[in-house]
């Protein structure tokens, strides 16, 4: 298979939104990456009592003989992702397709307001949460994958890749840089269990979950992007994120000569209260949190009124070949497992015979 034949563009990155609520009292936390949020998160429930979080996937845009949107994300993504493509000079009209790595409603929401067909594994039909998208993915505008493995394009394959959802799936996509595998929540939103797997330390917690783990490292990817992590070196046998700062930033000012200063701190730290120049009393900065939603889920008055331009929808959904050779299945990377009923086995790796469509898809 000739490389580079797509480049994996990031449209919106992952983000996650931990928030605690107190009376009247809202608090948006200052971490908003994954998965930094995530651990933020956990000690936020530690020592708050009513805590929430919001998590948006990464929307990854194709590129390459089709243009294909990669899980647009949650409903409140719908502005987002359309003011993304617009920014690349597209519009929603110049999708081929849009793909899900499954059809949770924080992948698959946004699809309310960016049109067109809508790729999934028909397994996700199945899934204890579809009723909540059902009204925006319904059947006609579905392509439907079957079977463990195929080819969505020439230059993309995909693999059933259970463990979080029954359906979900990873996809394979051929590029300058290499092997570039989009996993959705297959892993995440930590790495530690997934890096014990790959590096044969032990089963980790679920065994359907670890098979899909295996698959996965058995790629040999050059780099991945899952929906969870910005960057995954698949080669390599223990993975370690880029250096971060794991706890979230705190600003302080003090109320006689306004120094300021910032500190990392867990939530359960007791809160500066002395200025280190004057002595005098310290308090904590709170800056208003930098994200707009807008879209068909919110009234316009909750916003400031302002001009914009329409935007072409889809006129309508692409249809795929059904006849297409079979592609002979690849060799498992690990044995089929247990494990809870989210699901049944592992996808394994190898690319199908170059194709429109394979025949372990099917048009819904």
């Amino acid at each position: 298979m000739p490389g580079g034949m797509y480049s994996v563009d990031l449209l919106l990155p992952t983000a996650r939104f931990a928030f605690w609520t107190d009376g009247e009292r809202v608090e948006v936390l200052p971490e908003h990456r994954s998965p930094e949020g995530y651990v933020a998160y956990e000690e936020l429930a530690a020592a708050r009592t009513v805590v929430g979080m919001t998590t948006f996937p990464n929307t990854v845009l194709l590129r390459g003989p089709r243009t294909i949107l990669v899980d647009p994300g949650m409903h409140l993504q719908n502005e987002p992702v359309i003011r993304a493509l617009e920014a690349r000079d597209l519009t929603v009209a110049d999708l081929d397709y849009i793909a899900l790595t499954h059809a949770h409603f924080d992948h698959a929401g946004a699809c309310a307001d960016v049109a067109g067909q809508v790729v999934l594994h028909e397994l996700e039909l199945g899934d204890p949460d579809r009723p909540m998208v059902a009204g925006i993915l319904p059947a006609e505008r579905l392509r439907l994958l079957s079977g463990d493995e195929g080819e969505l394009e020439p230059g993309i394959g995909w693999a059933r890749t259970p463990g979080h959802t029954e359906g979900g799936v990873c996809y394979r996509v051929d590029t300058a840089d290499g092997l570039v595998v989009l996993a959705g929540d297959t892993i995440g939103p930590l790495r530690a269990d997934y890096d014990r797997v790959v590096a044969g330390l032990d089963d980790g917690p679920d065994p359907v979950l670890a098979a899909s783990w295996r698959a996965i490292a058995s790629w040999g990817a050059a780099l991945g992007r899952p929906p969870i992590e910005p960057v995954l070196d698949l080669n390599a046998k223990s993975v370690t994120l880029p250096r971060s700062r794991p706890l979230p930033i705190y600003e302080y000012r003090c109320d006689a000569c306004g120094h300021t200063v910032e500190l990392f701190q867990k939530f359960s730290d007791d809160p500066l209260e002395t200025c280190e120049v004057c002595g005098g009393h310290v308090s904590k900065v709170l800056h208003p949190v930098a994200i707009h939603f807008k879209g068909s889920g919110f009234y316009t008055t909750d916003y400031g009124r302002g001009s914009s331009k329409a935007r072409p929808a889809s006129e309508s959904a692409k249809t795929s070949d059904e006849a297409a050779s079979a592609a002979p299945p690849a060799a498992k990377a690990a044995s089929d497992g247990g494990g809870d009923a989210k699901g049944k086995g592992a996808g394994g790796g190898g690319d199908a015979a170059a194709s429109r469509s394979s025949s372990n898809d099917k048009t819904g």
